[in-house]
């Protein structure tokens, strides 16, 4: 199979040839055609996440097409659309992953791809939308009319602005760069402001953190109300000073957030095929992968860049 691999953190991939997996019991082997390009991979490539023994092929966000199964596996045939759920045990993270045209992965990570979402949607479901659903619903306790703030509107933030919104909630969204403030209003945020900072006093009820910088958890715990939630997701800094009489005095909670179930991927891929969430995408071919993970460690990108590989 061809494949993108890490071979040393803190060098670039290499275009490789390696040998086609085998389904193990338990496993199956997918055609990739499609792999979603995320933080996490410059994270892992730079060797400032630790999870990847190298050499190891990147790619965490999955979906494609079942060509093999291994003894035990009944829910799943060849054939079958399928989209591989994330998390830090993942293809990609600790075992070859989607940045090749085959991958191998245990078949309890699999949730079918509604007949409505595509392949590249279903790869970004996997992690940008997962980890925002899961952040979201079960760290902070979205629900109606609450009031939310959102940090970034990247890969999981443009999923987190809609799924806020999709749920009820006045949205407010911290974009850097004034020319996606329209962007973010477009994909259901009925505020927006330049940064953490300008959230202070606007008594929300729940910030999720997407960019994880230790000014954007400080703005976000001034922006929360008394007895308001934190939800920590990117992890752009190692450490964030946090001003303990806020924390105290307010009542506040901060807790992370990573990844999600396979129960809440299928609400995910659900709300795509009915049009609710819809995955801002662009799109990049296979021998982009390089190319691409440098274009994102520049910053910018509203939304995920995916690999399309079904060519």
């Amino acid at each position: 199979m061809r494949a993108w691999r890490l071979t040393a953190t803190g060098h670039p991939l290499d275009h490789v040839e390696l040998p086609d997996p085998t389904a193990g019991p338990g496993e199956v082997v997918l055609r990739t055609m499609a792999a979603g390009l995320c933080q996490t991979d410059l994270s892992l490539a730079r060797g400032s996440l630790a999870g990847a023994a190298v050499p190891i092929v990147l790619g965490h966000e999955i979906a494609g097409v079942v060509t093999q199964t291994g003894a035990g596996v009944e829910e799943f045939a060849v054939g079958d659309r399928v989209a591989v759920r994330t998390g830090m045990d993942a293809p990609g993270i600790v075992s070859d992953g989607g940045f090749a045209t085959l991958v191998r992965t245990p078949a309890q990570r699999l949730v079918a791809i509604p007949d409505r979402v595509s392949f590249a949607q279903a790869a970004v479901a996997t992690d940008a939308g997962l980890s925002s659903y899961h952040a979201l619903y079960a760290q902070g306790g979205l629900r109606p009319g609450m009031k939310v703030g959102i940090v970034g509107i990247g890969g999981l933030g443009s999923f987190g602005v809609q799924i806020a919104a999709a749920a009820g909630a006045e949205v407010t969204a911290v974009v850097r760069r004034p020319a996606l403030a329209q962007t973010a209003r477009q994909l259901g945020a009925t505020t927006v402001v330049r940064s953490a900072a300008d959230l202070a006093g606007l008594d929300l009820d729940l910030v999720v953190d997407f960019a994880g910088y230790s000014e954007t958890v400080v703005g976000a715990l001034d922006g929360i109300r008394h007895g308001g939630r934190v939800v920590v997701v990117g992890v752009e800094d190692a450490v964030a000073h946090i001003p303990i009489g806020k924390l105290v005095l307010t009542n506040a909670e901060i807790v992370g957030a990573n990844a999600g179930t396979s129960d809440e991927l299928r609400h995910v891929l659900a709300m795509i095929a009915e049009g609710t969430l819809t995955p801002t995408i662009t799109p990049i071919g296979f021998d982009e992968i390089p190319d691409g993970l440098d274009r994102l460690a520049r910053g910018g990108i509203v939304g995920r860049l995916v690999a399309d590989m079904t060519g």
